[in-house]
């Protein structure tokens, strides 16, 4: 009677029915065949990461190796040599890729909308693109988290400067329109959002003035 399993399909074979990673002869040949689907797969992930020019192609990329790298680890825990350099290792290469150009894109969107923020000051047409920013900066801090433990606080501080930028816009537009209780209350909304943020009000004394006496004028 069999008196071993396989260890993949768990069926009882015969001890000369299982190769010496304990597959029978079906699983072996299905796994061979899954093999060779997934290096293939990777391999091509890995040449188009290479040759992608946007972030998020590849960003995609690293999602479709990070996948079959995973699924051929799999495979040699059960004792099955599967490619040279293992999958393990390239996982975690391309793992630190997706990590170096996730956070030198935020870097990028940073970059731009403090450069925004600046022109905001003088082109009011620029707030449109700059929320659209804050959005992508707003998805990005979750992500950065796992990669590096300062970047969601230097993204947070960008979201609360467009946000003081947008309440004092608003304000000097609701003045304009003789809505004096609506200007008061957003230029408050903006002088809140720069009292209660981590940059120390010493830095940012001339701001803070400046609102305090739209304040008063109003």
């Amino acid at each position: 009677m069999p008196n071993q399993r396989c260890r993949k399909c768990k069926k009882r074979r015969y001890p000369r029915q299982l190769n010496k990673q304990t597959l029978c002869s079906d699983c072996a040949s299905a796994v061979n065949r899954e093999i060779e689907t997934r290096t293939s797969a990777l391999t091509k992930a890995i040449d188009k990461a290479i040759k992608a020019k946007s972030v998020n192609a590849q960003l995609r990329c690293y999602a479709r190796i990070d996948k079959e790298s995973e699924a051929l680890i799999e495979i040699e825990k059960i004792g099955i040599r599967v490619m040279d350099p293992p999958p393990s290792y390239i996982r975690r290469f391309y793992n630190r890729q997706k990590k170096n150009v996730l956070v030198n894109s935020i870097e990028n969107d940073i970059r731009s909308i403090l450069k925004q923020i600046s022109l905001y000051k003088q082109d009011h047409s620029k707030l449109n693109a700059i929320s659209k920013l804050r959005l992508k900066l707003i998805k990005h801090r979750d992500a950065s988290r796992y990669y590096e433990i300062n970047l969601p606080k230097r993204i947070d501080r960008v979201i609360d400067q467009v946000e003081v930028q947008e309440f004092l816009y608003q304000g000097k537009k609701a003045g304009n329109t003789g809505d004096v209780n609506g200007a008061v209350k957003l230029y408050k909304a903006a002088l809140n959002k720069l009292m209660t943020d981590d940059i120390d009000d010493s830095k940012q004394a001339k701001k803070i003035k400046a609102i305090k006496m739209k304040i008063a004028n109003s």
